[in-house]
């Protein structure tokens, strides 16, 4: 079969790679579509990854072969599938930290779905393979993943009905978060720079957007809240800068939510401890936000389409990378 093999730093190839065999209890799923994420940017563009590598994790397909004692899934289903499985016993799942589990960081599809075949392993057959739902489209499905990781951030939060949240960034990320934002009954501002995407924004229906290094953020923040600031910000980007002046935006007891992998950035201990502010990172779910996730979407809570700006084929990959890093492509879809 063909796959987009990652060779290390910015070197990505379409070459042939064994088609994998399911075993006992497992799938093998025609891959066809995969969404990028970010993620999978920052790997290729790192180069920390050892080689060779198959990324993409966002898939959606058919099943095609089952193996022995497989009896939820037949060839010819329709199926979306997510790449980490939590053991559910270990001190990390009893403390609900599913993304800590050990078991969790180990397990993934074989290979990644920047191919065009995945072997879907027994356990994620159990718990992060789901029927694709009718009303949903392969690329549709494949956002089951992103917004389950969404989803179980703004869960740990205590966000409620009114909140002012702000939201860094109007990637695709940024408009699903917003999006749910909205879902829990809370006032979602977005924050970009790309005035493009704040219109999507405000289309999608964003309580308020800004322009960053335009729109006087702290006071229009202030205005919104009676003087308070923001309940919550939700970095999706950002830089060191932004996430320092952030502390300006937010209210005493506010919390912030670092949801992208943000570069290092110096924060005042003291202004933590005595405005009381919690800081906290969330970037995977558990298989009960994929579920929730995608019983969103096929109800059309969630908006997907207009989130999605390209489709390529898997030998196009490398200018994937690039459009979303110029900033040209919102959300790219792969398929093999």
């Amino acid at each position: 079969m063909q796959a987009a093999v990652y060779r290390g730093r910015d070197q990505i190839y379409l070459e042939e790679w064994p088609t994998p065999t399911p075993g006992a209890g497992e799938l093998l799923v025609r891959v066809r579509s995969c969404g990028l994420c970010g993620s999978d940017i920052l790997k290729i563009v790192e180069g920390k990854l050892p080689p060779p590598a198959v990324l993409g994790h966002e898939v959606s397909g058919d099943v095609v072969a089952v193996g022995e004692g497989v009896t939820a899934f037949h060839p010819g289903d329709r199926v979306v599938v997510a790449h980490h499985v939590p053991c559910y016993t270990c001190h990390y799942c009893r403390h609900g930290n599913f993304s800590m589990c050990r078991f969790f960081k180990t397990t993934n599809l074989d290979p990644g779905g920047f191919a065009q075949f995945v072997r879907v392993p027994g356990p994620h057959v159990h718990l992060t393979t789901f029927p694709l739902p009718s009303a949903l489209s392969y690329d549709e499905g494949t956002f089951m993943e992103p917004l389950a990781c969404c989803l179980r951030s703004l869960k740990r939060c205590a966000l409620q009905g009114g909140d002012l949240v702000v939201i860094v960034g109007s990637g695709s990320i940024g408009l699903l978060m917003m999006q749910l934002v909205r879902l829990f009954q809370a006032q979602p501002v977005v924050v970009d720079l790309v005035p493009e995407r704040l219109r999507l924004a405000q289309d999608l229906g964003a309580y308020q957007t800004l322009q960053a290094g335009t729109d006087p953020i702290t006071a229009v923040l202030q205005e919104l809240s009676e003087g308070r600031g923001a309940d919550l910000i939700i970095f999706t980007a950002g830089q060191e800068e932004v996430v320092v002046e952030a502390l300006t935006w937010v209210r005493d007891g506010g919390t912030i939510n670092l949801f992208a992998g943000l570069p290092p950035a110096r924060l005042d201990l003291r202004t933590l401890y005595h405005r009381e502010l919690t800081v906290y990172g969330s970037y995977s779910p558990s298989p009960r936000e994929l579920s929730q996730a995608l019983t969103l979407l096929a109800a059309g809570k969630v908006q997907v389409k207009p989130l999605i700006t390209h489709h390529l084929p898997l030998a196009e990959l490398p200018q994937a990378v690039v459009l979303a890093r110029q900033r040209r492509a919102l959300k790219v879809m792969l398929h093999p």
